[in-house]
């Protein structure tokens, strides 16, 4: 291998083990920085050019967070030195930030020597910011630290910082808080949750921390602070706050839930769960502290407010509910401070059993503060009249201290609406709740205590659920009203079986009779009687397993309103069978030669508009004698069974009209031989005779008739008919 060979593996070598802990180059984001058009951070690189370019700090330049941003990788930054803070001693921070409500995740300081740590170093007093998130961040240095701010002249609001840690290392002066370090500006709506820690400290190094921020000669309003603070001093004072550590400024509407916990060796341990020192000009208004506190010094004075408190400080409509634990030859311990040097106490009070402690200080001048009560009075609004319970506190009766409404969303708890079918059984409770707010959580506690109509209502109908009895915790929902939900009792939806439909003889109707029927699905013990409804055929026509539909069964009875009928009775059948007529033929007659009659009947009423068809034949045959009159074509149709009676029908003979009993012989003449007319007339006369043609007085009646003449002395008897 060549040297230059060697030379480049070297330099290939050293590349990878640099490349972690490389700097990335800065990336100028898209805008102009002003109010309109501000500079639009959406990315890490973005970040890292905000950091390294002190000429767009000043006032006047807008910057807006665009999107959620991790910045991990700057823990391998600069030598492992972290993120570059925006903001120094040589240059402050003076332009506005807005944080868009956006989050940016793991960002990492690392730089012990240095002092005014955090994401911004150094705020100005022209410097903004608002709705910025970080989130597990992790910061070390040596004094002035926070991991938003180290030193804030500025505005901060409605920003938070949440699971971060903040580390303070060997110094002459330790100032540490979550949020930010020293604090001459105003910060509102903000908060902070996770760690401060200054341990390990050489001896004689004075620490001071705070859960939120270490000194304030500023204001703090409408922020609270929720972790831990641990410090460990030798030789000099540990002074720890849950908020604050040294207060020299105004804290309104503010809480602490931070745990705290001091060690001073060979010194004081000095903690307060708002503050440490509450200083001179210090003002606490309307906030409380309900963290537990440790000390462990030589000495310590530790209070539930405050540490100690000066000559012309104030705590006023304040409260303390945390354990009061200490461990030293010297210990100023009280509900309220533990050690007062002056100051003005109004309308402050400690839960005497959750704190330990009786007196509201443990050492100083002038009597004992009065506002030492149990825990059930801390939660009775009967024991506050010097608090303002209608626009600044509330209090959830038996359930909850004074919370303050600032941190609480309002909403309407509202009975959620209970639909059930009738089932005989008493309601009780309700259906739960719900809220105006997009949903409920667990921050809603208690069990609903349910009233109104509905409790013990059994029959169908609406009725009232009303609810109270509910809760809420600082940081959850503030109850502002309850509404009634309505619970429905739906009817019962019963079915009835067991109905038949009836044959029935073809009566020109649909008409069906329906028989039987019991309900199914009813309580046990409710009156119902079950009205019978009617029946219909799908035709009038006779058949078998013809449909039949059933309707206006209905339900009475005591108890009907409470059930509905679900259904008429289906599936029904039923046969019509044809109606029984009888049919008579009439006896008839004709005379051979005649044409046939038409045969006629007698019959049995036919319904309606139905008709008979086809007509009655005869047996085959025209001569003399008797026939039998048929039944034929004849129907009334499928709806009629026909019983049929025949009758006779007679061929005759005509009758024989003139019958010689005397022949003489044809002499060309006009005979006067007397004939005698067989039959009903007997008649004489002379015949008329002309050839061909014989004629017969008009007086042997109208009629057809047959002569029967001898001719000559001929035996042949000639059949003639005549008119």
């Amino acid at each position: 291998m060549t040297s230059k060979s060697v030379s480049l593996l070297v330099l290939f070598l050293s590349f990878i083990a640099n490349a972690d802990n490389a700097t990335p180059q800065g990336v100028a984001p898209s805008g102009a920085g002003t109010n309109a058009d501000p500079y639009q951070i959406d990315s890490l690189p973005n970040l890292l050019w905000l950091s390294t370019n002190n000429t767009v700090w000043s006032a006047g330049n807008e910057f807006r967070l665009m999107k959620d941003i991790d910045a991990s990788d700057t823990k391998n930054w600069n030598s492992d030195s972290g993120f570059t803070p925006i903001g120094d001693k040589t240059t402050s921070f003076g332009g506005i930030f807005h944080g868009n409500g956006k989050v940016i995740t793991g960002l990492t300081i690392n730089r012990p020597g240095m002092d005014s740590l955090g994401f911004f170093g150094r705020i100005d007093t022209t410097g903004t910011v608002d709705s910025l998130r970080l989130q597990g961040a992790n910061v070390l240095g040596r004094t002035y630290l926070g991991t938003l701010f180290g030193s804030n002249r500025g505005t901060i609001t409605h920003s938070f910082v949440t699971s971060s840690a903040v580390t303070s290392a060997d110094s002459v002066q330790i100032s540490i808080g979550v949020l930010g370090g020293y604090n001459t500006g105003a910060i509102s709506n903000s908060y902070a949750s996770g760690a401060a820690s200054a341990t390990g400290l050489k001896s004689g190094v004075l620490a001071v921390a705070g859960g939120l921020v270490a000194f304030n000669s500023g204001t703090i309003s409408k922020s609270y602070s929720m972790g831990s603070v641990t410090v460990s001093a030798i030789s000099n004072n540990a002074d720890v706050g849950g908020m604050i550590g040294f207060n020299s400024g105004v804290v309104s509407h503010c809480f602490s839930m931070d745990t705290l916990t001091v060690t001073a060796s060979s010194s004081f341990a000095i903690a307060g769960g708002i503050t440490a020192w509450n200083q001179a000009n210090g003002k606490i208004s309307n906030s409380y502290a309900a963290g537990p506190i440790y000390t462990n010094g030589e000495s310590n004075a530790a209070g539930g407010i405050a540490g100690i408190t000066q000559s012309t400080s104030s705590i006023d409509s304040s409260y303390a509910v945390g354990l009061l634990t200490s461990s030293g030859s010297t210990n100023y311990i009280g509900g309220l401070t533990g050690y007062s040097m002056g100051g003005t106490l109004n309308a402050v009070y400690w839960d005497t059993q959750t704190t330990g402690q009786t007196n509201g200080f443990g050492m100083g001048s002038g009597s004992q503060p009065s506002g030492g009560l149990s825990t059930a009075a801390m939660m009775t609004s009967a024991s506050f009249s010097n608090l303002d319970l209608t626009n600044i506190w509330m209090i959830y009766e038996g359930h909850t201290y004074p919370l303050l409404r600032e941190f609480m969303t309002p909403t309407i708890i509202t009975a959620i609406d209970t639909t059930k079918i009738y089932d005989g059984n008493a309601f009780a409770d309700g259906n739960g709740v719900h809220g105006s707010i997009a949903a409920m959580d667990s921050l809603i506690k208690g069990t609903p205590n349910y009233s109104g109509s509905s409790q013990g209502a059994t029959d169908a109908g609406d009725y009232t659920i009303s609810v109270d009895g509910l809760w809420s915790t600082q940081l959850g929902y503030l109850i502002t009203d309850y509404a009634d939900g309505v619970l429905h009792i739906t009817t019962r939806p019963i079915t009835i079986s067991g109905v038949t439909a009836n044959d029935k003889v073809y009566d020109g109707t649909t008409d069906a009779t329906l028989s039987g029927g019991v309900f199914v699905d009813t309580i046990v013990g409710d009156a119902l009687t079950l009205v019978k409804g009617t029946g219909f055929f799908d035709n009038k026509n006779a058949g078998t397993s013809k449909s039949v539909t059933a309707s206006g069964y209905s339900i009475e009875g005591a108890d009907a309103t409470n059930y509905t009928l679900s259904a008429q009775p289906t599936g029904l059948t039923a046969d019509i069978t044809p109606y029984p007529i009888t049919v008579t033929a009439n006896t008839m007659s004709k005379t051979i030669g005649d044409t046939d009659p038409v045969f006629t009947y007698t019959a049995t009423s036919l319904f309606d508009d139905d008709s008979f068809t086809g007509v009655l034949t005869r047996e085959t045959g025209d001569t003399a004698g008797t026939y039998s009159i048929l039944q034929g074509t004849l129907s009334a149709g499928k709806n009629y069974k026909i019983t049929y009676v025949g009758a006779d029908f007679e061929i005759t003979e005509p009758p024989t009209i003139i019958n010689p009993i005397a022949a003489p012989a044809y002499t060309g003449r006009v005979q006067t031989t007397i004939f005698n007319l067989q039959g009903q007339l007997v008649w004489s006369g002379i015949l008329n005779v002309t050839e061909g043609r014989f004629t017969l007085p008009e007086s042997i009646g109208a009629g057809r008739w047959v002569v029967k003449m001898r001719m000559g002395h001929s035996t042949k008897i000639l059949n003639q008919l005549v008119q």
